[in-house]
């Protein structure tokens, strides 16, 4: 069992906190398959629990700027606290502006192609939204062919719990601008209620 004692959180972390150690795990995941992104452009579509934590990753790994696109201004409002460039309701609001990344965490196929429509040449996109397996996007191979584009997707963890677990404990992801009050087992069907409104980003169930 050493590798899972490896993995407990220092007494100093909240176990609210310590329950974001599996999303962040995702997350690093995620930017391990895009890779470097120092010194460059990355927009990021969908600033949910899993879009902002990525904007932690991608600044804390040296980006140059990190722009993110959401409907739920409430979001845009933690994004621009964490460090975003830009934080807007549409890509069109970013006034033609191109990235050097693209990070679709919405898992919709109308903004994974919107992502893609913003890369620069050269550009990188990951998929790391979950979309449902028979949806579709429309792409041009062309424009990968010229543009060179380089798409990747990103599938939960690897190797990469311990990583989030040390993230964390360092205190350099900080998982509480996410987090609303923990509501009581009792309050479950209100917290539902809430996540079907777009109140809120991260919703709790503690049940003692």
């Amino acid at each position: 069992m050493p590798a899972v004692n490896a993995y407990l959180l220092p007494d100093h972390i909240d176990t609210q906190y310590g329950a974001m150690a599996e999303p962040l795990a995702c997350a690093v995941h995620g930017l391990r398959r895009l890779g470097s992104v120092i010194g460059q452009s990355v927009v990021i579509v969908g600033a949910g629990t899993m879009g902002l934590l990525l904007l932690q990753l991608l600044l804390r790994a040296g980006a140059g700027r990190v722009a993110v696109v959401d409907p739920i201004a409430a979001r845009l409002d933690v994004a621009r606290d964490l460090g975003a460039s830009q934080a807007v309701t549409g890509a069109a609001d970013l006034d033609g502006a191109r990235f050097g990344a693209a990070v679709d965490a919405t898992g919709v196929p109308a903004a994974v192609e919107s992502a893609l429509d913003l890369l620069d040449r050269g550009g990188r996109l990951l998929v790391f939204g979950v979309s449902p397996a028979e949806a579709r996007v429309e792409i041009s191979p062309f424009r990968i062919y010229n543009d060179q584009l380089t798409i990747v997707g990103s599938m939960a963890i690897l190797r990469s719990f311990g990583a989030a677990v040390d993230l964390l404990a360092a205190g350099a992801v900080d998982p509480g601008p996410l987090l609303r009050e923990p509501l009581p087992l009792m309050g479950f069907a209100d917290a539902i209620s809430q996540v079907r409104a777009g109140n809120g980003i991260k919703w709790h169930i503690r049940p003692a």
